[in-house]
């Protein structure tokens, strides 16, 4: 976009991009948990795991405790530290993050509750619509 342009861009579309981060890499949660079934990829367990409203799960690979690819469960613990304690196996642990990582990332709250990439009143700025999920960048007149 060049200066003076106004227009929208799609930057990120969050209500469709999968939010949740590796904690723990060929381990499982001590805790309890809930069998989802074989999912076909980590972001389809994520999608099961966040519609039974799961905040921390596993996924299956293949490793030293055998092949376990594509099992999905639901970890019931309270914290990504796991407070039941850790037990190596053939799975990776990942907590489903609740903030829209994506736009926080990208932006500063300046004043006026204006969102800019800095509060620069010459530089890009970018609006939010929560509505649609979609991320609108405009470039100053200079």
């Amino acid at each position: 976009m060049k200066a003076g342009q106004r227009g929208t861009i799609l930057i990120a579309s969050l209500r469709n991009s999968p939010s949740f981060k590796l904690i723990r890499s060929g381990y499982e949660c001590r805790s309890s948990d809930i069998n989802l079934g074989t999912k076909k990829s980590v972001t389809d367990c994520y999608n099961a795991v966040k519609a039974k409203g799961g905040k921390f799960f596993i996924f299956g690979i293949r490793g030293s405790q055998g092949n376990k690819s594509g099992r999905c469960y639901l970890e019931r613990t309270s914290a990504s530290s796991c407070k039941e304690g850790w037990e190596r196996d053939s799975y990776n642990f990942y907590a489903i993050s609740t903030a829209p990582v994506a736009v926080r990332d990208l932006v500063k709250q300046c004043p006026g509750d204006k969102f800019y990439m800095s509060c620069n009143p010459r530089s890009y700025y970018i609006k939010f619509d929560y509505r649609t999920a979609i991320v609108s960048a405009y470039a100053p007149k200079l």
